[in-house]
């Protein structure tokens, strides 16, 4: 999941979907992502997190991403704020 179109859509959808399973589904990716290809599953699922009310988790997904990564930053961002 290195394309950013593709990470936006799921992130659109996922509004559509049960948060748990979502979580769930995406913990299990991210258990055998390599850090090559960590950054967008990790930036939706910090989504989720923030979505089931749990900020704490959402922004320590998100020390999974790059330094870089600018989803993730802006999410740090974001939630940081609100914390």
């Amino acid at each position: 999941m290195r394309d950013i179109q593709v990470r936006d859509y799921i992130l659109g959808v996922a509004g559509n979907l049960d948060k748990n399973t979502l979580k769930d589904t995406l913990e299990s990716l991210i258990s055998v992502a390599t850090d090559e290809f960590i950054d967008a599953p990790a930036c939706i699922l910090a989504v989720a997190y923030y979505e089931l009310d749990d900020t704490d988790t959402a922004l320590s997904t998100l020390d999974k991403t790059a330094e870089n990564y600018p989803m993730a930053n802006l999410l740090r961002r974001v939630y940081s704020r609100l914390a």
